[in-house]
């Protein structure tokens, strides 16, 4: 079951690195119907999949509180995340977006009782000093933070909204391990119909962009963009119902460095000494997380079968 749920998390962060290079390739749509257009293709491709898999879509009322709730979490995390890059510089915005890992340690010992270990608390801290290192946030960076502009009600909204981003990040982990009697697919097909129903409405009332019917790249990329976000969900969802939310979150935190290694090969990045110290922070954070945290949980997911 270890191994499974590791090899998920990896799928996933992986997928996640080349998600965000397909998005960069993308010109001339709005970033709301690049998300709108990317699950409701996402829909259609996990519709026969979940047909196929022969799976329930109703439970009991427990259950489809806590799977709705997961579902429009998540949502609202992908949301958060975009409009924060809206009003704050990208470094700032991922690096207070990326540190769900610590609300996912603090959400895990309230809501689940799960005990917090000294390699909990280090991973954790590890996976913070790697994101800070290779994101390179501008108010620790450089001397914005003396600015007042940086402490302009936008500027504070932004943050807000990228700090709720990942509190509702950290409760996608944490809400996971409730649903393993749900079907991962099940699971997916209903984030994607949270994000693409609101986004069809708001749709119909402003109409589809023109740009969007013809022939172009963009919808290549739209379409590979919808291939690759299938991939993370259903590979990220069986993951985190294998493992445990404190390492899970960690692990996923992989796509990081992944991403910024994508860009380096591709799009000519440049290294500098400090990415690298921060891409290694993580990679060991990852390690000390399938090390000591899955192993715990191995023996509390057994015992739950007997």
């Amino acid at each position: 079951m270890n191994c499974i749920g590791v090899g998920c998390l990896l799928i996933a962060a992986t997928g996640e690195g080349f998600y965000g290079l397909v998005v960069q390739l993308i010109d001339g749509i709005n970033i709301e119907n690049i998300i709108g257009f990317n699950n409701l293709y996402r829909l259609f491709m996990l519709l026969p999949v979940v047909l196929l898999s022969n799976s329930r879509m109703l439970y009991d009322r427990k259950t489809m509180l806590i799977l709705l709730l997961r579902c429009m979490f998540g949502s609202l995390a992908l949301s958060m995340l975009t409009y924060s890059y809206t009003l704050l510089p990208i470094g700032d915005a991922a690096s207070l977006y990326f540190s769900s890992p610590f609300y996912t340690m603090l959400f895990s010992i309230c809501l689940l009782k799960h005990r917090c270990k000294p390699a909990d608390v280090l991973a954790v801290l590890l996976c913070l000093f790697g994101i800070v290192l290779l994101y390179k946030p501008a108010f620790l960076f450089t001397d914005e933070t003396n600015n007042a502009d940086e402490f302009s009600k936008p500027r504070l909204f932004g943050a807000m909204i990228a700090t709720c981003g990942a509190m509702s990040d950290a409760f996608i982990f944490v809400c996971s391990n409730s649903l393993s009697k749900v079907h991962y697919t099940v699971i997916s097909f209903y984030t994607v119909l949270c994000t693409t129903v609101p986004w069809t409405l708001l749709l119909m009332m402003r109409g589809v962009p023109t740009n969007f019917w013809k022939c172009s790249k963009n919808n290549l990329y739209l379409v590979l963009l919808a291939i690759f976000g299938v991939v993370i969900l259903l590979s990220l969802n069986r993951g985190l119902q294998l493992i445990s939310p404190k390492p899970a979150s960690i692990i996923f935190s992989l796509a990081i460095p992944l991403s910024f290694l994508i860009q380096v090969f591709i799009k000519g990045n440049p290294i500098t000494l400090m990415s690298v110290f921060g891409a290694l922070a993580i990679f060991i954070s990852v390690l000390i997380s399938i090390s000591f945290g899955c192993t715990c949980f191995s023996k509390t997911l057994v015992s739950s079968y007997i």
